[in-house]
């Protein structure tokens, strides 16, 4: 069988990654090379490409730091959710990484995102070091494989094009995180010469991340998509597409293009990638099965435990996570209604996400998209007096994504065993802690600005949840999506916005706009490129919400020298109970409770992550540049 198996016997004699063993990602620190000398008898690498099995083996290793997602970051905060102006955590009141990130408190020895204390579990983080250690066990594979042992010469090429793909896979991690790489082919060694080593600009890295997928779409033996569950893990050309889309539209970006025009250059790219996938099988997933379980197809689609093979119904997914782990209304991102063991509310919404969703009957959006808030601190939106919105009804007519994204006072919860409402509303204190000045008493779910179960922005996150949990009891919920097409639809929109391709960015918007449940006839059209581009990133804001784009997409908008506005100042809505009325107040978030910024973290130099403090030195000592050429703006 060519299957992937991630843990296999053969982990125990050979070191796979001497850069995870010595602590430095480019395996530059001064321990020996275990892979290449074993006076213990462990196995040489000659050995290891000797069989078949060994081969696999080896090859399999490679897989070992694909990233969990979901809330697998270390005590179930999604840092990259928690960071944008989407989400807000509420463990903010803990002693936890994600309370140091909204302080600022993040430095080159120890950012909070290079936590990876295999003690506590096996968390995502610690990237610099994981990712740069997978590409060169998939460097070794590359050179090794014309020579090594298969069992035939069609698994050789199919192998050889997954660990490119592989390999472009982490690669784009890295630029994403940290923005210019070297590039590197070959297994470097402590033998070998660093001296003059460059560090690529990113777009240069994104480019070469887009022709290692192309070069792999003539492959005839690598598949478009996976079609046996057993085989869940493997590359396909479907992978490699959704790569070259998003590292394109990347390096075509304000972040990462230094001032070059690449937006001609990231559209043919996107449309190649994107006319590939639908002449391959792939489509929007549109159609409801569930109906008493779920409002709408997009809803249904992120709660089912659906990856590429595992539904046949599903041809919108091109990579998704396996990982069957329970998530649910009972403990983590979870709501206090069902059960007593809950946890922490985990990622929730805030109100600036909430405010994004449009009105469907007009298909407008609430605010003015220009200049959506009053004031920087976002203490009442600019009101779109077409989009029918009423501020005294804010949940009553919004984009079906709202409803299958967050829960919100007044939304009506089915378990199968359970139904009930949840309500958010207190009237115990107002938000700046002060009486209420209204009857006392507070919801079920109520706003609670010091314990992590309960929400602290008026909202509970509704994606990815199944209704068939029941209270106290584990039930795995859907799977992450490492790249579907509606992104791939998006990232072409983008592309073609920019490059004055106008009705053709609206036409893929209408079109996720239409899955959503919007009718042609409130379909949207741009008088021109700036209002295409601000229709295509607000689309972006609420179809890809909580599935860290949002993070990525505020940061690559921007440049180094940029604070990142989205982020500095982010809202709740606490809400009193008034009799049978409701009344809304804004609230700023953060400790400081409107004092001082809700996220320190929006500091300009938190676009990029430092390059860990002592691999920038190795580096520099060792490539003959000094730390400082290897370090991103802002940090030391």
């Amino acid at each position: 069988s060519t299957s992937v198996q991630i843990m296999n016997k053969h982990f125990i004699n050979i070191f796979l990654a001497v850069s995870a063993v010595c602590g430095s990602g480019l395996a530059l620190s001064s321990c020996q090379d275990d892979l290449d000398v074993t006076p213990d008898g462990r196995m040489t690498l000659e050995v290891v490409f000797s069989t078949p099995e060994n081969t696999k083996d080896y090859f399999a290793s490679a897989w070992s730091h694909v990233p969990q997602k979901m809330f697998m970051y270390y005590f179930f905060d999604n840092f990259l959710i928690d960071m944008a102006d989407e989400g807000w955590s509420t463990a903010e009141y803990q002693p936890l990484i994600i309370s140091d990130i909204y302080a600022g408190n993040c430095n080159s020895t120890k950012h909070r995102f290079e936590w990876d204390d295999t003690g506590q579990g096996k968390w995502d983080g610690g990237y610099w070091v994981r990712y740069w250690a997978m590409i060169r066990i998939l460097n070794n594979c590359l050179n090794y494989f014309p020579t090594a042992a298969f069992e035939s010469e069609s698994e050789r090429e199919l192998c050889t094009a997954e660990a490119r793909v592989l390999r472009a896979f982490y690669y784009l991690q890295l630029v994403k995180f940290y923005g210019g790489l070297p590039i590197i082919t070959d297994a470097l060694n402590v033998t070998s010469s660093y001296a003059g080593m460059e560090r690529k600009a990113a777009w240069e890295v994104l480019q070469h991340i887009v022709s290692e997928c192309e070069s792999v779409l003539d492959s005839p033996n690598l598949p478009w998509s996976i079609t046996a569950v057993q085989q869940k893990n493997r590359m396909t050309k479907g992978i490699a597409c959704a790569i070259i889309s998003q590292a394109s539209l990347f390096a075509a970006s304000p972040l990462f293009c230094e001032g070059e025009d690449l937006w001609q250059y990231a559209y043919e790219k996107n449309k190649k990638a994107f006319d590939l996938l639908i002449a391959n099988g792939y489509e929007l997933y549109d159609h409801l099965v569930d109906s008493k379980s779920y409002q709408n197809a997009y809803q249904e689609y992120f709660a089912s435990r659906s990856y590429a093979g595992s539904k046949a119904d599903d041809k919108e997914t091109i990579w998704g996570s396996p990982l069957n782990w329970g998530v649910n209304h009972s403990t983590i991102n979870g709501v206090p209604i069902f059960a007593v063991e809950t946890h922490q509310a985990g990622c929730i919404p805030t109100q600036e996400l909430v405010d994004a969703y449009d009105m469907l009957a007009t298909g407008e959006p609430i605010y003015n998209l220009a200049n959506p808030y009053v004031d920087e601190k976002h203490s009442d939106i600019n009101l779109n007096a077409k989009s029918g919105y009423d501020p005294e009804n804010p949940y009553v007519g919004r984009d079906p994504r709202f409803y299958a994204s967050v829960i919100y006072n007044g939304s009506k919860l089915n378990t199968g065993v359970l139904n009930k409402t949840v309500e958010t509303w207190n009237n115990e204190t107002s938000w700046d802690g002060k009486e209420s000045g209204y009857a006392s008493g507070s919801g079920n779910a109520k706003i609670d600005i010091t314990s992590q179960r309960y929400t602290r922005t008026g909202y509970y996150n509704n994606k990815y949840h199944t209704y068939k949990v029941t209270p106290g009891q584990m039930k795995d919920e859907g799977n992450w999506k490492y790249y579907r097409l509606g992104e791939i639809y998006l990232n072409l929109a983008e592309c073609a916005a920019e490059t004055g391709k106008i009705s053709e960015a609206m036409s893929l918007v209408n079109d996720i706009r239409h899955r959503a449940g919007f009718a042609a006839a409130v379909d949207k059209s741009a008088s021109g490129k700036d209002d295409a581009r601000l229709i295509v990133r607000h689309e972006r804001q609420v179809e890809l919400a909580f599935e860290e784009h949002r993070y990525f997409d505020c940061r690559r908008w921007g440049t180094t020298n940029e604070d990142i506005k989205e982020e500095r100042y982010n809202t709740g809505m606490w809400i009193h109970k008034n009799g049978s009325k409701y009344v809304y107040v804004r609230f700023p978030l953060g400790k400081e409770q409107g004092n001082g910024l809700s996220k320190y973290s929006s500091a300009a130099k938190y676009r990029l992550v430092p390059i860990p403090l002592k691999e920038a030195s190795t580096l520099g000592s060792l490539t003959g540049f000094g730390a400082d050429y290897w370090q991103n703006p802002g940090w030391e």
